[in-house]
């Protein structure tokens, strides 16, 4: 990505569960782990609430009827009465509605605010603002932004303006800031599935910032990328083409690597090989073979660069191809001889 374009953002595009950090900003990037489990309910069902509801107890924190599932504190102690940006990059693509927050918690957190998002829609201001639409990104993906600049609270939408509250916190003071998820719709997913980056700046960015920020986020995207910094994968590991006595692996990785894949039946006992990279050294492949017919196996695939820096898909199984069932043999065959044909005296 165009690093003059990163630098006019005041931080690097986004990163994962680790930190970068500038004068002005902090950007987080939220990667799935390619080895745990996932599914998705039933058709979806439209929950539109006008207004914004944030119910913190000491029980798990509620967003418009939802109940928090995940979280991660973004900033030990966050002042609010100061000026700040949010920005929350999500990739929205599953059947029923989840939500997510950020927002400060505690006792010390005075007067509620939010920037909030669940099922096509979005909030920026105290708690009880109203929800508006917000556009969606290639259908799955969406932008929001919250700017506070004095008693004005603005809300962005892939680069647009959506929504501007004028609102005076009563009070405040330094809280923790947390990004919590609200998933129990979607048992099977983890905050960064929903989550895929967050930005914090301690400033009021302009609009031609915000539409640069999501610019930057859009152009990974049809780059195929998850983000400008961090190793990952663009495919995760997939298998193709099984036997009873090998199976096909192919991945790819966002930059070139070198590339080992290992596999076996138990953890402890694996095989390993390198395997050469393709030509632009981000394809990858092999041939797990020696395999047994219908037996379980573990395989893992690790990324290294140049740099140092390393990818790790995590230990995922498979269970070869079973042997082809016998045919049965044939039954005798029975020659059906038409009947004699009676006589007439």
């Amino acid at each position: 990505m165009n690093r003059t374009l990163v630098a006019a953002l005041l931080a690097s595009a986004c990163l994962i569960p680790s930190l970068t950090q500038t004068a002005q900003a902090q950007s987080w990037d939220f990667t799935p782990r390619y080895d745990l489990p996932r599914n998705a309910g039933p058709a979806r069902e439209k929950t539109t609430a006008s207004v914004s509801t944030l119910a913190p107890a000491s029980t798990p924190l509620r967003f418009n009827g939802m109940t928090s599932t995940d979280s991660r504190t973004l900033q030990a102690a966050f002042d609010s009465a100061r000026d700040f940006t949010i920005e929350l990059w999500m990739l929205d693509h599953v059947n029923r509605p989840v939500g997510a927050v950020v927002s400060p918690v505690g006792p010390s957190a005075g007067s509620s605010w939010l920037l909030g998002y669940t099922d096509g829609q979005a909030v920026f201001g105290p708690a009880g603002t109203a929800m508006s639409k917000v556009a969606d990104y290639k259908d799955e993906w969406r932008h929001v932004v919250g700017v506070r600049q004095g008693d004005a609270w603005r809300l962005y939408s892939n680069g647009a303006l959506v929504a501007t509250t004028t609102a005076r916190l009563s009070r405040s003071s330094a809280a923790p800031l947390e990004l919590t998820t609200f998933l129990e719709a979607e048992p099977y997913m983890s905050l960064p599935d929903l989550v895929r980056g967050a930005a914090l700046y301690n400033r009021a960015l302009s609009a031609a910032e915000v539409q640069a920020a999501f610019t930057a986020r859009t152009t990974l995207v049809d780059e195929g990328r998850l983000n400008a910094e961090t190793l990952h994968f663009t495919q995760p590991p997939y298998l193709n083409a099984p036997t009873t006595q090998d199976i096909q692996l192919s991945w790819e990785t966002d930059r070139p690597a070198h590339f080992t894949v290992a596999w076996g039946e138990t953890e402890a006992q694996m095989r390993r090989i390198d395997v050469p990279a393709a030509e632009d050294g981000r394809l990858g492949g092999a041939t797990l073979d020696g395999l047994k017919a219908d037996t379980p196996y573990f395989y893992r695939v690790t990324a290294s660069t140049e740099d140092g820096k390393v990818l790790d898909s995590g230990l995922l199984s498979f269970r070869s191809a079973p042997c082809r069932a016998r045919p049965s043999s044939s039954p005798s065959r029975r020659t059906l001889r038409p009947a004699p044909s009676s006589t007439t005296a």
